[in-house]
C-alpha cells in the first residue's frame, strides 16, 4: 500500500484486478461492489476499449476508476485532453508559416503527401515491363544489366491504403493537439466526414486567384504546382462552397493578405 500526501492511499493489492467493462467499482477488504452502473455510460463502454485507468483510495474503501477518458476527467475533476480543433485549409494559406513559429499552441500539420504517397521497390512485372520498353530502342546497355541497375531503385508510388491511414493519424491526435491542420482534398474532406470527424475549412476569396498563385511561387512550390492552382482554381473553391453550404460546414474565406493565422480567431 503505497501513501499519499494527502492522506489517501493508492491500491496496490490483489483486489484490484482490471475490470472488463467501463464503471467505478468500490473496493474494500471484504471485496468489491460496483458504484456506479456502466450501462450509465452508454453502449459503447461494455469493453475496456479506449477507456483510462486511474486510482484514489480513501477513509470508505479503494476506488478503481475505469472508464470512457471524458467521464473520468469529469468526475476526478481533471481535464488532460485537449478540444483538438480540426482545419482543412486550401494551400498557400500559411499552415506551416504558423506552425514553424506558433509557440502559443501544440499543432500538428499534418501533411497528406506523407501518407498519399509512399517508396518501394519494383514489383517483377514492373520490372519486366521496364526491360520491354528498353529493349525497344538501341543502348549500350544492355537490358538485363539495365535492370540489375534499377532493380533496387525505390521508386514513388500511390499509397493505397490513404486516404484511411490519413484518417487514423488524425484520429489518433484528436484530444493531444489544439489544432491539426489537414489538406482540403476532396477524398480527405470525404473521409474526414464518413469518421464523424468534424472539421473547418479555411480557403481564400475566389477573387484572389493571381495572389494565391503568387504566393506558391514565391513559396518556392514550382512551376508545375503553381499551374496546378491556376487551372483547377475554380473547380476546387467550388467544392470549397459546395460542402459549407450542403453540410453547413464552419468556415473562413481569406482575404487578400490574410492567413490561416487570421482565420483561427474566426472559427
Amino acid at each position: 500500500m503505497i501513501t499519499l500526501t494527502d492522506d489517501r492511499t493508492l491500491c496496490c493489492s490483489t483486489t484490484c484486478e482490471k475490470r472488463f467493462e467501463c464503471g467505478r467499482s468500490h473496493y474494500t477488504n471484504t471485496g468489491t461492489h460496483l458504484v456506479e452502473d456502466y450501462s450509465s455510460f452508454g453502449s459503447a463502454a461494455y469493453t475496456d476499449s479506449g477507456c483510462e485507468i486511474d486510482h484514489w483510495c480513501g477513509r470508505l474503501g479503494n476506488y478503481k476508476m475505469f472508464e470512457p477518458i471524458e467521464k473520468l476527467n469529469q468526475i476526478s475533476g481533471r481535464s488532460d485532453k485537449k478540444n483538438t480543433k480540426v482545419i482543412a485549409a486550401f494551400p498557400a494559406c500559411g499552415k506551416t508559416y504558423y506552425f514553424d513559429r506558433n509557440e502559443d499552441y501544440v499543432i500538428l500539420d499534418s501533411d497528406s503527401s506523407k501518407f498519399s504517397w509512399m517508396f518501394r521497390k519494383r514489383t517483377k512485372d514492373e520490372l519486366a515491363e521496364a526491360k520491354k520498353e528498353w529493349d525497344k530502342t538501341p543502348h549500350l546497355l544492355s537490358g538485363d544489366m539495365y535492370i540489375n541497375r534499377i532493380k533496387d531503385e525505390e521508386i514513388k508510388v500511390r499509397n493505397p491504403d490513404f486516404p484511411n491511414n490519413y484518417i487514423e493519424h488524425i484520429k489518433e491526435n484528436i484530444g493531444k493537439a489544439d489544432y491539426i491542420f489537414v489538406s482540403t482534398h476532396e477524398e480527405v474532406r470525404k473521409a474526414l466526414t464518413a469518421a464523424r470527424i468534424d472539421f473547418a475549412l479555411v480557403f481564400p476569396e475566389r477573387s484572389l486567384k493571381a495572389e494565391w498563385v503568387g504566393r506558391c511561387f514565391l513559396r518556392g512550390s514550382g512551376e508545375k504546382f503553381c499551374q496546378l492552382i491556376a487551372d483547377n482554381w475554380e473547380y476546387w473553391l467550388s467544392q470549397m462552397e459546395e460542402e459549407v453550404v450542403y453540410n453547413n460546414r464552419k468556415h473562413y474565406r481569406l482575404k487578400s493578405n490574410e492567413y490561416l493565422s487570421d482565420a483561427l480567431e474566426h472559427i
